[in-house]
């Protein structure tokens, strides 16, 4: 029976294929789930570290962050069978807050938002670039560019996730959304008809696969959710 390290807290396990990966906050411990042994581990005690693992389960993705104006993280790319290292990077990502003109010519910082919010597929990291839909991948070993898909200035994303080959992207959309208000836009979005899209995109190339779209008057923060397996 596998037991954790002293002093060290479980707080979450995750299976992957032939075994399972416990998060034990500066890293991670992956298991054969059918003898309970320990495969390999992957730890940078004194940090903060977070993973998360690519939709066909054989690469692992540890953040391991510092404390910055958003976060400042150094990305660590496992094999998830074996552990072994195959990359290192940085990356900025975190929240900031908007410093835009209230109407009175005072600053308005009412508003957070996400900058770098990523989504992983077998292949890349994709991340938004801005609010408005844009993405770019990035190969997960080396995070070099791999390619970009143009964001609408009419839209502003809610949420996206990756299942299998694809990736789904929800976003609202409506011509006064232009606007680089946040307040305005929710304002907006809270007292008229808009159009809120799910758009399914080919994780491998970004090209668009479908789409499907409705209008609503009141559309509130739509999700993309994954259901099964």
């Amino acid at each position: 029976m596998w037991e954790a390290p002293e002093g060290v807290a479980v707080h979450d396990v995750h299976p992957v294929p032939g075994g399972a990966l416990v998060d034990v906050g500066d890293g991670v411990i992956a298991l054969d789930t059918v003898t309970g042994e320990e495969r390999w581990r992957y730890r940078r005690p004194g940090r903060v570290a977070r993973f998360g693992v690519a939709p066909d389960g054989q690469t692992v993705v540890l953040s391991c962050f510092t404390a910055e104006r958003g976060f400042q993280t150094r990305r660590f790319v496992l094999d998830a069978r074996s552990g072994r290292l195959l990359g290192e990077y940085d990356v900025t990502v975190g929240v900031y807050q908007d410093a835009g003109e209230d109407g009175r010519g005072e600053q308005d910082l009412g508003s957070l938002h996400i900058r770098g919010v990523e989504t992983l597929t077998s292949g890349a990291r994709v991340v938004a670039d801005g609010e408005r839909g844009a993405l770019s991948a990035r190969d997960l070993a080396d995070n070099s560019l791999l390619r970009t898909r143009e964001g609408d200035p009419r839209c502003v994303e809610h949420s996206r996730t990756a299942l299998g080959d694809l990736l789904f992207q929800a976003v609202t959309c409506a011509d006064e959304l232009e606007t680089d208000s946040p307040t305005e836009r929710t304002e907006y979005l809270d007292s008229a008809e808009a159009e809120t899209r799910v758009v399914a995109l080919d994780a491998r190339t970004g090209e668009e696969v479908w789409r499907r779209s409705w209008r609503t008057r009141t559309p509130g923060w739509e999700e993309v959710r994954r259901y099964g397996t």
